[in-house]
């Protein structure tokens, strides 16, 4: 005996089966959760260095490339990224899943302090970021001026940023870059 044939012969149940399967169905939409930015954390980790006057090649020589040298010693490492930019340096690790990143997080701080030594003067303390879906931005604001550059700064951190941290829902203003 074939499923088609008990259909027919049995059609009371078979469309039990059917609606059973429908209302299983809008109950399970019903529950789905639905996230306009789901949370999906890649196990990486940035290291961003600020390093104020610098070109974008001089950060990549003396900082950027400093930086790969060391922090590709630690453990669990999949890939390493980089970008050099006037001004800043950002070095990112991506590790193997299941990475404890805590762990890792330990470890690049306990050889950010030997790095330092290696960095120019004028470098600021570099920041290390655990990437997560959370910490992607919103928005993105860059201030430009042809002149007066020393003041872009405290505009930005004061006026802009200030500003932006009493809207409701804004989490985190960072400001990077500058004099």
């Amino acid at each position: 005996m074939n499923l088609p044939s008990l259909a027919v012969r049995r059609p009371v149940a078979t469309l039990m089966v059917f609606l059973a399967a429908i209302l299983l169905g809008f109950v399970s939409i019903y529950f789905m959760s639905i996230d306009l930015l789901p949370k999906f954390d890649m196990p990486s980790i940035s290291v961003i260095t600020s390093w104020p006057g610098a070109s974008a090649a001089d950060v990549e020589t003396e900082v950027t490339k400093t930086m790969e040298d060391h922090l590709s010693l630690v453990e669990s490492i999949d890939n390493i990224y980089s970008k050099s930019f006037d001004n800043l340096s950002v070095v990112t690790l991506v590790f193997k899943w299941g990475t404890d990143l805590d762990a890792r997080m330990n470890d690049i701080r306990d050889l950010l302090s030997i790095i330092k030594r290696d960095l120019p003067d004028g470098t600021e303390e570099p920041v290390v970021l655990k990437l997560s879906s959370s910490l992607t931005p919103v928005a993105v604001i860059s201030v430009y001026s042809e002149s007066h550059y020393e003041s872009l700064r405290h505009i930005a951190e004061k006026e802009i940023g200030d500003r932006l941290k009493q809207v409701p829902g804004v989490g985190r203003v960072m400001v990077y870059g500058g004099l």
